[in-house]
């Protein structure tokens, strides 16, 4: 409380404060140029306050609201506790608004919810001011990162409009929905806001491919240099303060363009190829609309999803060049922070991970000066772990991986929360030697998770996560099984098909699986296993090999090492780990290039044998891997001596 104030409402002086001071009954502080008196102890205001009749209290309040209302420097949220205390409630709902507005301003997100929703409570009067708190109280649990809350405060200012307003809402709650794994709601939602703005959402993913084919011939004769008028940076703040990303559209066109951007950023962590033919509708209404935000993000959107399918796409390249120089023109955080989340993404799908680690870092960086960028935070998060997980920064992810997961799980961002405890999460609990640390996680993540009939993308990774936890507990023949049983519904999912990333990673754990379970005792007691193993090594292979670069290819290899070994023939299995080897160092995959050394140092041996060996452990050790055998069976499965 401010010192004048209360001196002026109880019509004391200093002396009186002084030996208030000097009994312990309050203590001074100072805050903004301000000097505060406060009861010493918490008992010390609930005894007072307890021997004050009903009446004398709302007086007291009063005249202390009175006071502080006078004065300029006073902190809103405390006005309304006295106008609270003093039966005005309306007028405290007032002042509790703009302590909410104050925080948001400054990003003190979880503190601006927490006072729009007083302001809620106290009973604003008109549906006007209502409709206000709610949309507010979204902004803020949005950018808290609470997104099921956010949907149902988005939702329930909704109710109390129309038109445009009332569809943007709707739009919000869906993206929050989404982005909490409530797939079937939000995308229902989005379905009905899609029918009132006259956009169309793909029902099948046949349907999704043939929109996806037409949009992009029609994107092949579109220019990407038109020119773009001169925008105001608007800066973070003021998006925040009034709910919408800096510098985006307004109007119909608007709607159209924010409701295409929620069902890229929706889907596509999902259903990629849904996802995937709206972002080129996205950015033909971009280029139209002349909007710089949502060109940039259109521009990132469409280099990202050609590469999720075609990784060396040299149209990716293009995209990404116009997207990186309209991003550095613009200057603002949450741009550049995107351009350079789209830069290691698509790096990342060209196996390109060190590179890819770079930019997700920049892109970190900005995207954390900047506002509403959850999505974007979450997706350079998971990126910058499936990076770390391609080139074998293992010690980097057991140090980070933990506490970015349990903040998704916190703040109820269930889609990020299951992505960072799938298979790229492994690490974090394996390398310290942790398999049932890692098993407690799935199980969490499964109860998270909603799973669907159709395999998402959550329930792909969690999936391969088991079947490497299998591996890595000696029970190879379980991870096998797990594959084999899924395979029917995966072989036709959009998750696996097709010539990009999404394949060769499928096929990469399945041979692991297979080959790890071929050597195995089980297939040793079991011909029918034995069979079943090989072909699904001789499938797999097929794949790794037609991916052609140096990762796949080293698996390959090790692929055929392993069957090699199981044939006797030892010769043929050395040469193969030594050119897996070539290539995973290459590819500059660290732990799968010391596995396969460390192997292939068992079947050399003698002194060169033993030295692969040593160099192996000494790159293992690096990384602060615990147990280096069952490591190395797990990247290198099936050739053991």
């Amino acid at each position: 409380m401010p010192l004048e104030s209360m001196l002026a409402v109880a019509a004391a002086n200093y002396q009186d404060l002084d030996d208030l001071r000097a009994a312990q009954f309050v203590r001074g502080s100072e805050s903004g140029g301000q000097r505060l008196v406060d009861c010493y102890h918490d008992r010390i205001r609930e005894n007072v306050i307890a021997g004050l009749s009903t009446t004398r209290a709302r007086l007291l309040y009063g005249a202390l609201a009175a006071a502080l209302k006078a004065d300029t420097r006073a902190d809103p949220e405390l006005v309304s506790r006295c106008l609270e205390g003093a039966g005005e409630a309306e007028e405290a709902a007032r002042y509790a608004a703009i302590a909410a507005d104050e925080a948001l301003g400054t990003m003190a997100f979880e503190h601006a919810a927490a006072c729009y929703r007083k302001a809620i409570a106290l009973g604003a009067q008109s549906a006007t001011a209502r409709l206000t708190l709610y949309t507010q109280l979204g902004v803020a649990l949005e950018n808290a990162g609470r997104g099921q809350e956010a949907a149902d405060a988005y939702q329930q200012a909704a109710l109390l409009c129309e038109g445009e307003q009332r569809v943007d809402l709707r739009r919000r709650a869906a993206e929050q929905l989404l982005a909490t794994g409530h797939v079937a709601a939000g995308t229902e939602l989005l379905e009905r806001v899609c029918a009132e703005l006259g956009l169309s959402l793909p029902a099948t993913t046949a349907g999704a491919f043939v929109s996806l084919l037409w949009t992009r011939s029609l994107l092949r004769l579109r220019s990407f240099d038109r020119s773009l008028p001169e925008l105001a940076n608007t800066g973070a703040h003021a998006a925040v303060a009034r709910g919408a990303r800096a510098g985006s559209s307004t109007g119909a066109t608007g709607q159209r363009l924010e409701t295409a951007r929620s069902i890229v950023t929706g889907l596509i962590g999902y259903l990629p190829v849904h996802a995937a033919s709206v972002a080129s509708r996205y950015l033909l209404l971009a280029l139209d609309s002349g909007d710089l935000s949502h060109r940039v993000r259109g521009l990132g959107f469409n280099a990202y999803v050609h590469t999720l399918i075609a990784p060396a796409s040299a149209r990716a390249t293009t995209l990404l060049a116009h997207m990186n120089s309209l991003a550095s023109r613009d200057g603002r955080p949450e741009l550049v922070g995107f351009a350079a989340l789209m830069n290691g993404a698509v790096a990342y799908h060209r196996n390109q991970f060190r590179d890819a680690r770079g930019q997700l870092r920049d892109a970190i960086s900005n995207l954390r000066a900047g506002a509403a960028v959850e999505w974007e935070l979450d997706c350079a998060h998971i990126y910058d772990q499936m990076s770390a997980y391609g080139c074998g920064d293992y010690a980097d992810l057991a140090r980070t991986t933990p506490a970015l997961a349990e903040e998704a799980r916190r703040r109820g961002r269930v889609w990020a929360y299951t992505m960072l405890s799938g298979f790229a999460g492994t690490p974090a609990w394996l390398t310290p030697d942790d398999p049932d640390g890692y098993r407690a996680q799935i199980e969490e993540a499964k109860l998270q998770w909603r799973s669907s009939e159709k395999p998402l993308w959550p329930d792909y990774v969690l999936l391969m996560g088991e079947t490497m936890l299998a591996i890595y507990a000696g029970d190879p023949k379980t991870a096998f099984e797990l594959l084999a049983t899924h395979h029917e519904v995966y072989s036709r999912s959009q998750l696996t098909r097709g010539s990009g990333i999404g394949s060769s990673g499928y096929a990469f754990h399945r041979s692991r699986a297979a080959a790890a379970t071929l050597r195995s005792g089980a297939a040793a007691s079991s011909p029918s296993l034995r069979r079943a193993a090989i072909a699904m090594l001789e499938e797999s292979l097929a794949t790794l090999r037609a991916h052609g670069i140096d990762r796949s290819l080293g698996m390959a290899r090790a692929i055929e090492a392993a069957l090699a070994l199981e044939r006797g023939d030892r010769e043929a299995g050395r040469d193969a780990l030594s050119r897996a080897v070539e290539h995973f160092d290459a590819g500059d995959t660290v732990i799968l290039a010391a596995s396969a050394r460390f192997r292939l140092g068992e079947h050399t041996g003698g002194e060169r044998g033993d030295a692969l060996i040593r160099r192996a452990e000494a790159e293992l050790r690096a990384q602060s891997v615990q147990n280096i055998e069952a490591m190395v069976e797990l990247h290198c499965p099936g050739c053991r001596v």
